[in-house]
């Protein structure tokens, strides 16, 4: 029999510890793997994912001017959050606007024509494709100048009309030609800094038509009152 010096025979003492230790972890992992899979549906736990995405406009906003920018640009407000935002562009050719949702991404865009008869704004969406247009008309008389909105579709077609609004009105009721409400735009009869309304939208209509009035009624305002 051949004898086994001493560091021998612990140096493989330590090598069989180890590979005994090495198979017991081995044999657990598997063993968990496979109570895992056993698992019946009804007893897994699946993990929600949640994901804030721009969502469309709510019946219910608030617009506020913002202080010293070129132009005006309008904050959209839900529930003391910012959902939108819509800048002025100065350098285009008529008043144009572009309503921005809450990741940044453009939803809309205004333009006015330069050769019309009184205010008309064309609203498109993000794709170019021409959603309606808004009208406004003035009234000017010896004692009092006022206007009319009118809310078209893509076809040309009224779909909504304001009642006669003084200069520098601080509500606007827009009615579809039945007669029912379609929404109620209020600003405050005085505003120190600048511009804040509020919209309230009860009526069926693309929200995009709706929410450049406010822009271009203070954009209007402002320039009367330069």
């Amino acid at each position: 029999m051949k004898l086994k010096r001493y560091n021998q025979f612990v140096n493989e003492e330590i090598n069989l510890k180890s590979a005994l230790i090495g198979g017991a972890l081995a044999a657990s992992t598997l063993a968990g793997c496979d109570s895992t899979t056993d698992k019946s549906p009804s007893t897994e736990q699946t993990e929600v994912v949640s994901e804030v995405s721009p969502k469309e406009l709510p019946n219910k906003f608030e617009m506020e001017e913002k202080i010293l920018s070129i132009g005006t640009d309008m904050n959209i407000i839900s529930n003391g959050d910012k959902i939108g935002k819509i800048e002025e562009r100065t350098l285009s050719w008529g008043k144009k606007f572009e309503y921005f949702d809450n990741t940044g991404d453009i939803k809309s865009t205004a333009k006015q024509k330069a050769l019309s008869w009184g205010t008309e704004i064309e609203v498109f969406d993000e794709n170019g494709d021409k959603i309606g247009s808004i009208e406004e008309e003035i009234l000017e008389s010896l004692f009092s100048i006022k206007s009319i909105y009118s809310i078209k579709d893509a076809s040309g077609n009224l779909i909504g009309k304001s009642e006669k609004l003084e200069l520098f009105s601080t509500n606007i009721e827009i009615e579809s030609p039945s007669g029912d409400l379609i929404c109620k735009i209020h600003r405050p009869a005085i505003n120190l800094f600048s511009d804040s309304w509020n919209v309230e939208i009860t009526g069926n209509i693309d929200k995009r038509l709706i929410v450049f009035i406010p822009c271009y009624k203070t954009s209007a305002d402002n320039s009367r009152k330069e």
